[in-house]
């Protein structure tokens, strides 16, 4: 008898150490994706709290996910906003084709990366408040946006997850890296 939970088997490591990016982890997780096809977030501020590498059944290798955070000062009331922000290295290509539109209610930016190549930004305004029911409060306006890499990126197989203000989105594309750049 066929078991089909079988298929859906999935094998998760998590690492929560204090350095993420340390010597044991890097050598595992370039059995997999060589240091230069691994990209990493040196933003200021952003901060690598974790890693996932999972691997899906019928998959050639695993996919790596680092997790970058950072916390922010919310109207000076003892309240923090977190951003979290990810970078996903999956085993085959998210190049996106030509003709590729963002969703009708994301506004779509190009960004060209000096090392790494072109990707496109769908990204969507949200706001914020720190009591959500309360009537004379500005919220803060901050952005979610999702990266894709074009035709040509060195990086073809890295996606991205960004989350903060509009200016934190440009500081994260522009502070992209791979891991052997910087020891």
């Amino acid at each position: 008898m066929k078991k089909p939970w079988l298929g859906l088997l999935i094998v998760i490591f998590c690492f929560f150490p204090t350095r993420v990016d340390s010597v044991g982890l890097r050598k595992l997780y370039s059995t997999y994706y060589p240091p230069d096809k691994m990209a990493r977030i040196s933003a200021e501020g952003f901060k690598m709290t974790g890693s996932q590498l999972v691997w899906l059944p019928k998959k050639q290798k695993p996919t790596l996910t680092f997790i970058y955070h950072k916390a922010v000062p919310f109207y000076e009331q003892d309240i923090t906003l977190h951003f979290s922000s990810t970078v996903t290295h999956h085993s085959e290509s998210r190049v996106v084709k030509k003709n590729f539109h963002c969703q009708k209610d994301q506004k779509e930016e190009a960004f060209l990366h000096p090392k790494f190549g072109a990707y496109v930004l769908c990204s969507h305004d949200l706001y914020a408040k720190a009591f959500p029911t309360a009537r004379n409060q500005t919220p803060i306006k901050y952005k979610t946006a999702s990266v894709f890499p074009r035709e040509g990126n060195r990086l073809p197989h890295i996606t991205f997850q960004l989350h903060g203000f509009e200016q934190d989105i440009q500081t994260l594309m522009h502070s992209i890296e791979t891991l052997d750049e910087r020891p």
